[in-house]
């Protein structure tokens, strides 16, 4: 008989803790040492590993024994909080995280079931309304403009339908879903956290920003709308949270990260996240008050106070750090006012709703209690004291400023809506392909600028820049996937709010009715944000929206018997595991490959803008940029670069055929110029020849140059490139004989760009050609001033004494700058020493 086996166990005084607090605290006491020695060093990325490090085990060590629960958790951490800075944008770092990620959390999860020898996938009632969005995206295709390249938006669109039903499937009671949204929230913190240092300068943010202007904040999101965004989705669920917390030091802890997520909101003072926020609380209170479950704001009327006042002392106090850390001026009521205007104006409604929020629930609790007329007179003088405030000049400030806001918003966004309106005219059944409003602004933006409506905006805004999105998201899905795509998605939205009712009206708790509403309070800011954003292309945003979704229709809201399921015995569930880890293992490879391929994109990029004439640098550029090319699953952005190494070393063939590369899969207006310029200077050497020249290629360089420069003035282009633009077009009407038209261009160009030594340049060597020597001088003498002038200023920009810190793809740009106009300098000075006196 063998003897038993003994279980080792905690000592005794260390039994009443249990193990998970005991290793959290040793974990804590060796971490915190780390992180200061790092501070110390000042070393950001070891401070930064350490938190996700720390941030993560902690995570998994607390959902123990769950283990599926603490990977869709650790998730749910890192993904909003990772970035890497060898990438090109930080929104594309956690595209391929998610996609590596998920694939593991997939192949665990049917690994696992096929361990068990049976697979029950619940697809809730949401999977046919998200099949028909599938579809419809898979239609739009057929008009794709780049089949690989739209390709990564559906498989990014399967990825997140399939963590979908993993949240729908792994979580199974309320306690995780509590437990995931207070991840979430941490994460929420952490990331308001490093966006309050930017703030305050603490930490360098977005470069050409002071501290203290909320464009310096980008956080770990890359911009500070994005994170606004993110930030509003949280706000009403994390609010649940804080009620429904049973233990006080569980609500003060709530308590204290709604207090930072809303002044960082204040320091972001994005009008879209605060509309978020403020849409997402009137529908928690009206589904409170419609299905009478008012019952969580009177039990804690007193922590609904308490966050009132800290939304108050927060404001204060964000407000007076503003004026003496950033401004270094003393505290005055005036200045505090001046300063108060951070606040954007929703922002102010957002304060007036947290802060009357107790109010309006204890007036409530009065009008259902016997003291009701109590009720009635707290409600009046509510009602006098707001329509008091409104009317003064305060108030009437606040509603003119969110009209101005609303105006100036609309006028910039309204023509990107309108260009939308036109992609899904031409092509209003199944759009014109997903993915490709931004391949396709540029082709719709001419003709757009040639209706009345067009000509309106382009005088009242000005120039139009290349919009990647249409910052509407209903508009983008209608122009890139047409009636189709909008009729699905209208089908999924009200199939949410239907299986939303459904779970509301089946629960048997009040806490469930709760969360259901503040889960999908969540989902009404998301839906808010999508009308002035595109969370839908933001891949934190989308984590939130499928998170809140997926717990929404998860087990532990109640079992939904009438909702699809897939059932697979032994056999079945080994080859659906078998068949996940093979599409695992290539999306994973290929994500990999995609994402070196943006590494040396970048880093390709970096030093083709150092420029100058290094042979050794260009040749690693152009290394680095043939290396992204060969890695990448879709190039784009890589055949301009290519073309712009090819065109600099005078390989004119080589360089149009990736420029026309380039124009297909990444159109930008500079893309349509460098083709104008390289067909032209193939016209040239082609007549240079004379004779034994190809006639036949040069008259196609000839139209292809004049057509390429016809489009880009057309689209009314950036002010640099649209003078860059009219400069060649001046070229080519000398080139085809119009010298009058073409000296006349040049001279009204010296007239409007009167700081720009090329147009001065080309005038003066146009007189010289035809014999006009004084014009000519004084063309020449008036570039070398605008040289000297440039030259005086990169010298004081480049000086050491200047402490100034400015992006080192900003001070290698300004090197290569200078070096060209020293070389320039130097041509203009042999002109004018060989032009007779």
């Amino acid at each position: 008989m063998k003897p038993q086996q003994r279980i080792p166990t905690l000592p005794k005084f260390l039994q009443p803790l249990g193990w998970k607090p005991i290793t959290t605290i040793v974990l804590s006491l060796v971490s915190i040492p780390l992180f200061w020695i790092f501070v110390h060093q000042q070393d950001i990325n070891a401070q930064y590993v350490l938190v996700l490090s720390l941030g993560s085990a902690l995570i998994l060590l607390w959902a123990l024994p769950n283990v599926h629960l603490g990977l869709a958790a650790v998730f749910l951490f890192t993904q909003p909080l990772i970035l890497y800075i060898p990438n090109t944008e930080y929104g594309y770092t956690k595209a391929i995280f998610s996609l590596g990620f998920i694939s593991f959390l997939a192949v665990a999860w049917v690994g696992e079931m096929a361990r068990k020898g049976r697979a029950n996938v619940q697809c809730t009632r949401l999977f046919w309304p998200v099949i028909f969005l599938l579809v419809a995206a898979l239609l739009s295709l057929i008009n794709s403009q780049n089949l690989l390249g739209d390709l990564q938006y559906i498989l990014l669109f399967v990825y997140f339908m399939v963590l979908y039903l993993y949240f729908a499937n792994v979580v199974e009671q309320p306690g995780e879903i509590r437990f995931l949204l207070g991840v979430l929230l941490v994460t929420a913190c952490l990331a308001s956290i490093y966006a309050l240092l930017q703030f305050y300068g603490v930490l360098l943010g977005a470069p050409g920003y002071p501290k203290g202007n909320p464009g310096v904040i980008i956080s770990s999101f890359g911009n500070k709308n994005y994170l606004g965004g993110f930030l509003a989705y949280l706000f009403v669920p994390g609010l649940f949270l804080f009620l429904s917390s049973k233990e006080r030091w569980a609500k003060a802890s709530m308590l204290g990260a709604l207090g930072l997520i809303y002044v960082t909101l204040v320091a972001i003072s994005s009008e879209s996240a605060w509309l978020g926020v403020l849409l997402s609380m009137l529908f928690l209170f009206v589904g409170l008050w419609v299905t009478r479950s008012l019952e969580l704001l009177r039990k804690n009327w007193g922590w609904l106070l308490g966050l009132a006042v800290l939304v108050v002392v927060l404001s204060l106090g964000f407000l007076i750090g503003t004026l003496w850390w950033v401004k270094g001026k003393s505290l005055t009521l005036t200045l505090l006012a001046q300063t108060a205007q951070i606040f954007s104006t929703l922002g102010w409604f957002a304060f007036l709703a947290v802060v009357g929020f107790p109010l309006v629930a204890g007036l409530i609790w009065l009008w259902q209690s016997p003291k009701r007329r109590w009720a009635w007179l707290g409600a009046a003088a509510l009602v006098l004291v707001l329509a008091g405030f409104l009317l003064s000049p305060t108030g009437k400030g606040l509603y003119q400023g969110l009209a101005r806001t609303v105006q100036k918003s609309a006028d910039v966004r309204v023509e990107d809506w309108w260009i939308g309106y036109e992609m899904f005219k031409s092509q209003p059944l199944i759009g014109i392909g997903l993915g490709d409003y931004k391949r396709e602004f540029l082709t719709y933006k001419a003709p757009f600028l040639q209706t009345e409506r067009g000509q309106y905006y382009n005088e009242k805004v000005g120039y139009i820049q290349r919009a990647a999105q249409a910052h509407n998201e209903y508009i983008q899905i209608l122009a890139e996937m047409g009636i189709i795509g909008l009729l699905a998605t209208v089908f999924l939205i009200v199939m949410v709010f239907r299986s939303a009712w459904q779970r509301f009206t089946k629960s048997a708790t009040p806490e469930g009715r709760w969360l259901v509403l503040a889960l999908l309070a969540g989902v009404v800011a998301f839906m808010s944000d999508s009308f002035f954003s595109f969370p839908l292309h933001l891949p934190a945003s989308v984590l939130a929206l499928v998170f809140l979704l997926g717990v929404l229709q998860s087990r532990a809201l109640g079992e939904d018997q009438g909702s699809p399921r897939v059932t697979l015995e032994a056999e079945g569930s080994w080859i659906l595991a078998s068949v996940v880890l093979i599409v695992a293992f290539m999306v994973s490879i290929f994500a990999y490959r995609d994402w070196q391929a943006d590494i040396y994109l970048d880093q390709g990029q970096r030093l083709a803008k150092v420029g100058g004439d290094s042979p050794i640098t260009k040749q690693q550029a152009t290394e680095w940029l043939e290396t992204s090319l060969g890695l990448d699953f879709a190039p784009g952005e890589v055949f301009y670069w290519l073309g712009l190494m090819n065109l600099e070393e005078g390989n004119y063939l080589k360089a149009r055929e990736l420029f026309e590369r380039s124009l297909s899969r990444f159109p930008t207006e500079i893309t349509y110029y460098q083709l104008a310029r390289v067909n032209f200077q193939l016209e040239q050497l082609e007549e240079a020849k004379g004779p034994t020249g190809n006639a036949v290629a040069s008259r196609r360089y000839h139209e292809d140059s004049r057509s390429y420069l016809a489009k880009l003035v057309a689209m009314e282009p950036e002010p640099a490139t649209k003078m860059d633009a009219l400069h060649l077009k001046a070229l080519t009407l000398y080139d085809d004989g119009h010298l009058n038209e073409a000296r006349s261009l040049l001279e009204d160009l010296r007239q409007r760009y009167p700081e720009e030594e090329d147009v001065a340049i080309t005038l003066g060597q146009m007189y010289l050609k035809q014999g006009q020597t004084d014009k000519a001088r004084q063309s020449f003498e008036q570039a070398l001033r605008i040289i000297n002038k440039k030259l005086a200023q990169l010298q004081k920009q480049l000086s050491p004494a200047v402490d100034v810190q400015v992006p080192i793809d900003d001070y290698y740009r300004w090197k290569s700058e200078q070096q060209n106009l020293e070389g320039l300098k130097a041509r203009v000075e042999e002109i004018l020493r060989r032009l007779p006196q």
